[in-house]
């Protein structure tokens, strides 16, 4: 009943309850409030005993007129009805066949409701109680085949996801991956595409096709997903509204929010040099260490918006592709960053030591840095 109009739909809705309620009254209710007369007990009991012969619907009449007639008629009416009545099956003159087709035909609607219910999950109907709803409401939803059992984006690099409809924020350049859990398995020809759109409208519903996660059950809640990588492959640069589409169902229209990451800036490094160098501390601004082996370091360091935890990584490469040990920092009013070790050779060779460092934070939403500053370290 998509094609008509709101308004006409409850016209509909409301006709067919009205008329629903005023067979019933009619049939039901009227019948309830009269009274049965003896005159018509009489009339049934006879209709169905025919050894009577009115007899009884005589005596009835005659009692009920309080007419004046012979004292040895009156008796030889009695005896004759009494004599009928005690052959008559008095339990089978009432005719229960109304009655018992109204309780089959219940019955049979009961079951029916229950069979109904039963097999829609597992033959793809739709459920019918939606669709009545919507014959007496303009804010009802046709109800449909697949159903979305949630929709979730991905916030952090470390796999950290939160529900879409919460309208998440994202660090910049981030590349967020949507995943999708559906109520059972789409038809093979069908497919489940999210349709993006971009804050400045350069991209108006993009349609970008998710695929299987790898892993996930196929026909009951299957999970299919999608990474945003945003324009020419650099991440999100701005807002933008996606939806998702799978079969014959539509979710509405999420947000993503796209903030700066927390990055963090050291402000200074302080050295103290081993006891036998007998070398005062010192203090260097910047971040790049230069220090003999066994110089414990400390740096300050600054994060740019309030962060929930910071830690300290090296790495071996300037690209960072060969991580090596990490150091928690100890975070203070949000931005204020600081940790200390001591500079050392790995095994005692003086060629192997992480050649840089960076650091790494994370707000109370789990969002990072993607591209953190790079530092140089010699020893």
């Amino acid at each position: 009943m998509d094609f008509l109009p709101p308004l006409i739909r409850s016209v509909i809705g409301l006709s067919i309850l009205g008329g629903t309620v005023a067979w019933a009254a009619y049939t039901i209710g009227l019948p309830h409030r009269r009274r049965i007369t003896s005159l018509f007990v009489a009339r049934e009991i006879e209709t169905y005993e025919n050894s009577l012969e009115g007899s009884l619907l005589n005596l009835v009449d005659l009692q009920r007129a309080d007419r004046k007639i012979g004292e040895p008629v009156m008796r030889s009416i009695e005896k004759r009805a009494a004599v009928g009545l005690s052959q008559a099956d008095l339990d089978g003159t009432i005719d229960r066949r109304p009655l018992m087709r109204a309780a089959y035909t219940l019955l049979g609607l009961v079951i029916a409701a229950c069979l109904y219910t039963l097999l829609t999950v597992s033959l793809g109907l739709k459920p019918i109680g939606p669709s009545l709803l919507r014959a007496f409401g303009a804010t009802g939803t046709a109800p449909t085949r697949i159903n979305f059992e949630s929709v979730e984006i991905q916030v952090a690099t470390d796999a950290n996801f939160v529900a879409a409809d919460t309208s998440p924020r994202v660090p910049a350049r981030f590349q967020p991956q949507v995943k999708v859990t559906l109520n059972k398995a789409i038809e093979p020809h069908e497919h489940v595409t999210l349709f993006f759109t971009t804050a400045d409208q350069r991209f108006v519903d993009q349609p970008l096709e998710m695929r299987p996660v790898e892993g996930s059950l196929r026909r009951v809640f299957p999970e299919f997903s999608a990474t945003l990588l945003g324009e020419n492959d650099q991440g999100l640069l701005q807002d933008l509204t996606f939806r998702i589409e799978a079969g014959d169902a539509s979710t509405p229209d999420y947000n993503i929010h796209v903030s700066t990451a927390p990055s963090a800036s050291v402000q200074s490094v302080k050295y103290t040099y081993p006891e036998y160098m007998r070398l005062a501390e010192e203090t260097r601004d910047g971040g790049n260490i230069d220090a003999w082996d066994g110089t414990t370091v400390t740096i300050n360091a600054t994060a740019s918006q309030p962060v929930r935890s910071a830690r300290l990584v090296f790495s071996d490469t300037e690209d960072t592709s060969q991580r090596a040990e990490e150091y928690p920092m100890h975070v203070e009013d949000g931005t204020t960053l600081t940790v200390q070790w001591k500079l050392a050779f790995r095994d005692d060779d003086t060629d192997n030591y992480p050649r840089f460092y960076r650091i790494i934070c994370k707000d109370e939403q789990g969002a990072t840095d993607l591209h953190p500053t790079l530092y140089s370290l010699a020893i």
